[in-house]
Order: C-alpha cells, then sequence, then structure tokens
C-alpha cells in the first residue's frame, strides 16, 4: 500500500508530516497518494492520519475517489491555509515535508509563516521514488494507454498523402486517441515533415505533407491517469536512399537497446548501448538527446536514462527507449517504444513494427 511505504520512508527521515499542495492539476503525485483525480486539493499525511481537503467543487467527486484510509475533510467557509494551520496545530509536528519542485515559493512563505516553528524540508522523494517502480496495476493502465495510442495512429495512417497538413493528421490521431477512450493526449502530438523532421521537438505545423518527406510521428494517450509515449517516422513517396540507411542505423540501435534492457544495470550503460551503434555509423553529433525516461502518470519520470545517469534501473520501471538522428536541414528519424524492465530482461509493451513504413 502506497501509505504505508510513504510512512516508512517519514519515520526513516524523522518526518511527522508530509503535505502534498495540487493546484490546477500541479502534480500527479496527490492522485498517486489518495486516489482523487480532481486538480485542486491538499492532502496532508501524519504517521497515523491521512486527510483530503477541497472545497465545495470536489465534494462528491472525492467521495467516490478516495481510498478508504484517506479522511475527507470539506472547506466550507474556510480557507484552504486556515485549514492546514488547523490540522498542523492538531498534529504539532516537528519536521513537515512539503515537493520542493511543486510548491511555489508564495506557498512554501504561506506554510512557513504557519508552521509554528516546525522545520520545513523538501521531500519529493518521498513519492518519486516509490512511482519509478511500477506495481502491476499501473503497468496495466500504460498497456491500455499504449493501445489506445496504437490504434488511434493505425487509422491515421489511412490518412497519409502527399498535400494534408501536419496539424490534419495531428488533429486525426488525437481525435481518434479520445474515440478510444483517451481522457486526452499525453502531450502535444509532435508530427514534423521533411526538414522539420530533423526538430525533435517539431510540434505539428501548417507544413503540407510533400513527396518524398520523412514524418516523425511522437505521440501518446492518458488513459485513467497513465501515459503512453511513442515515436514512429515514416516517408511519402520516393524516400531517399540516405533516408534509408539512415533509417536503418536507428532502428538497429533501438531494437539492440530494447532487447539488451533490464533492470540492475546503469542507466547511462542502456543510453550507451544504442549511442555506440550510431557514433560508429558516423551520425553521434546528431543524436543530441538522451536514450529515454520513465512514463507513469507523468509523461517524463524518474529514472532517466541518459549518459550522464549513473543510478541503478529498477526492476518494474517502464522506460521509454528512442534514439534518433537529426541531420539539419533535410531529415530527422526517431523510433521509440515502451518497455518494461525486470530482472530477467525487458519486455516491450508496444507492438507497432518498427520496419520504415512507406505511403
Amino acid at each position: 500500500m502506497v501509505l504505508d511505504k510513504i510512512r516508512e520512508k517519514m519515520e526513516e527521515k524523522g518526518i511527522d508530516l508530509l503535505i502534498i499542495y495540487d493546484r490546477e492539476g500541479c502534480t500527479p503525485s496527490l492522485f498517486y497518494v489518495t486516489g482523487f483525480k480532481g486538480e485542486d486539493g491538499v492532502s496532508l499525511i501524519s504517521r497515523d492520519k491521512a486527510y483530503l481537503i477541497v472545497d465545495s467543487r470536489y465534494y462528491a467527486q472525492a467521495r467516490k475517489e478516495l481510498f478508504p484510509s484517506i479522511t475527507m475533510v470539506e472547506l466550507g467557509k474556510k480557507k484552504t491555509w486556515e485549514m492546514i494551520k488547523k490540522i498542523l496545530d492538531d498534529v504539532k509536528p516537528e519536521k513537515v515535508s512539503f515537493e520542493g519542485s511543486r510548491l511555489s515559493y508564495k506557498n512554501y512563505e504561506k506554510l512557513k509563516e504557519i508552521a509554528d516553528g516546525a522545520e520545513l524540508l523538501p521531500g519529493d522523494e518521498l513519492i518519486t521514488d516509490l512511482r519509478k517502480i511500477k506495481t502491476q496495476e499501473e503497468v496495466s493502465k500504460i498497456e491500455v494507454a499504449i493501445k489506445v495510442a496504437q490504434d488511434a495512429f493505425n487509422e491515421m495512417l489511412n490518412y497519409v498523402k502527399v498535400g494534408i497538413k501536419e496539424r490534419e493528421l495531428a488533429a486525426i490521431l488525437e481525435f481518434e486517441m479520445k474515440k478510444r477512450g483517451a481522457e486526452r493526449p499525453a502531450f502535444d502530438t509532435i508530427i514534423a515533415s521533411g526538414w522539420r523532421s530533423a526538430l525533435p521537438h517539431g510540434k505539428a505545423s501548417e507544413k503540407n505533407i510533400e513527396e518524398g518527406d520523412l514524418i516523425v510521428v511522437d505521440f501518446g494517450a492518458k488513459v485513467d491517469g497513465y501515459n503512453s509515449d511513442l515515436t514512429r517516422t515514416i516517408g511519402v513517396g520516393k524516400v531517399s536512399d540516405k533516408a534509408k540507411e539512415v533509417y536503418e542505423i536507428v532502428r538497429t540501435a533501438q531494437q539492440t537497446a530494447c532487447e539488451a534492457a533490464r533492470a540492475g544495470m546503469l542507466a547511462k550503460e542502456l543510453d550507451t548501448i544504442a549511442r555506440k551503434i550510431i557514433d560508429e555509423a558516423g551520425y553521434g553529433e546528431n543524436f543530441g538527446h538522451s536514450l529515454g525516461h520513465s512514463i507513469g502518470l507523468e509523461v517524463h519520470e524518474g529514472p532517466i536514462v541518459s549518459a550522464s545517469n549513473e543510478d541503478i534501473l529498477p526492476s518494474g520501471s517502464v522506460v521509454t527507449i528512442e534514439p534518433g538522428i537529426y541531420i539539419e536541414g533535410e531529415f530527422g528519424i526517431r523510433i521509440e517504444d515502451d518497455v518494461l524492465l525486470t530482472e530477467k530482461g525487458s519486455k516491450c509493451l508496444s507492438s507497432l513494427p518498427r520496419d520504415l513504413m512507406i505511403f
């Protein structure tokens, strides 16, 4: 149980109270800890009690979604910080922790004002360390998000042709994901064609698809709180021999890394496997980003699979493997899958073909 694990970590660090402050969906930790999917609320977790403070917009929703171990606190006519102070006064904590990467400075100052001298400590790792390792239920939810995205992508392929705009293809893809149950796209869909495919984060534009273009399609779906993140590069019409050759380099690097991935290896070791293949092919300078990242409640979570990360990849993490080669002014290629790491190896959760598809 998440709450029990958090309390174990709190005890190890001498933390008496953990505050998760969510404003307009700024942190998924509130959902992770309480089950509440609303975009405004505050959770306070002590050694023996756990609360969720919500206003009248969310009373009915919270009653349906909250885990049994969480007590809902209705704000009524009180302000949020009044209620936080009331709970602080009841608990009388000596050490209070909060998500340092999420709490605004203004709210930190407010917390400091009402904490009655308690020591305030950032404690992001109390939750993020747990979120690195997915439960079977979480993996199943990610698999659903992957299927929704893949099925939508396969439908979008029917519309790929010379003359259609990047934004039209993005709109079709996002619509098809929603038709299949996505709450929303996991992120702004990237569809970048021709010279724009060399922009690693080239969001869909008004550019028309042209004869001979490569198209990088980076997309994902958010379903029941969990995300998928996939990329395929496709071609239209007569694709150049150079583009085909570079595509095979990326495909080999990506597939080799997927097959070699396992829990227990250093993140930088996995990055090196793909990067070495691209380096030896003469395109090392054209692969500037990390090999991948973890996904879950957020599209980008820890651990990051990069050349500088010396952390061990834990069993149960789901990471993207997405090498790319980008030649400015010409074209770019990226292939990305979502992979579950286990002590025995890896399981690729996505299943789109890796061979170059030309339309």
